[in-house]
C-alpha cells in the first residue's frame, strides 16, 4: 500500500510539474489533457504519467468502494460459490454505473469529482481523524480545543469550497 501511494504521489507531482512547465498560468481547458499538443516531448511524457496515474489510482479507489459494498451487502452471507458470483455481479454493476456517470456527465466530470473530492475528502482526511482523536485520545482541554478547531475548520472548508464549486458550475472557464 505504501509503495502504491508513494508511486501515485510521485506521478501526481510529476504530472503537475510538467503541466505547469508546459502551460504556466495559461490553462484554458478544465481537463488539462485536452489542451496538450502532441509534438512537445514534455507533453508526451506528461500524457504517459497521466495514463500511469489512471492505471494505478483506479484500482485503489474501486477496491475501497467494493470493500464497503461487500460489507454492506454480503456480510451475513456464508462463503459459497453463489456469494462469490454475486460479489462479481455487484462489481460489474458498480463498474457499469461508474461508466454511465462518466459518459453522461463527461463535460461536468471535473466539477463532480472536485465537489465530491472536497466534501468527502475533507470528511475522511480532516474531520474524521480529529473526531476519532477527540473521542479516543484527547485528555487535556488544549487537545480537545485543537480537535474542535480542526473539525470546525474542516466543515467550513468543505462548505466554502463546495459552495464555490456549485456557484461556478456553469462558468465555462472552471
Amino acid at each position: 500500500m505504501a509503495l502504491a501511494l508513494g508511486t501515485l504521489c510521485i506521478i501526481n507531482i510529476g504530472f503537475s510539474e510538467l503541466c505547469y512547465y508546459a502551460y504556466g498560468d495559461d490553462i484554458k481547458e478544465p481537463l488539462i489533457i485536452l489542451q496538450m499538443p502532441e509534438e512537445n516531448p514534455a507533453i508526451i511524457i506528461d500524457k504517459i504519467f497521466f495514463c500511469f496515474l489512471i492505471v494505478f489510482s483506479y484500482p485503489l479507489t474501486v477496491y475501497v468502494c467494493n470493500q464497503v459494498l461487500d460489507y454492506a451487502i454480503f456480510r451475513k452471507m456464508e462463503p459459497s460459490s453463489t456469494r462469490k458470483w454475486l460479489k462479481n455481479l455487484m462489481r460489474i454493476i458498480n463498474l457499469i454505473i461508474q461508466l454511465i456517470i462518466a459518459i453522461t456527465f463527461y463535460y461536468s466530470l471535473h466539477k463532480i469529482l472536485g465537489f465530491f473530492g472536497v466534501t468527502l475528502g475533507t470528511i475522511v482526511v480532516i474531520i474524521m481523524p480529529a473526531c476519532i482523536h477527540y473521542k479516543l485520545v484527547s485528555e487535556t482541554g488544549g487537545s480537545k480545543c485543537c480537535n474542535i478547531f480542526i473539525i470546525i475548520y474542516g466543515v467550513l472548508a468543505a462548505l466554502v469550497i463546495g459552495t464555490a464549486i456549485i456557484l461556478t458550475w456553469n462558468d465555462s472557464a472552471h
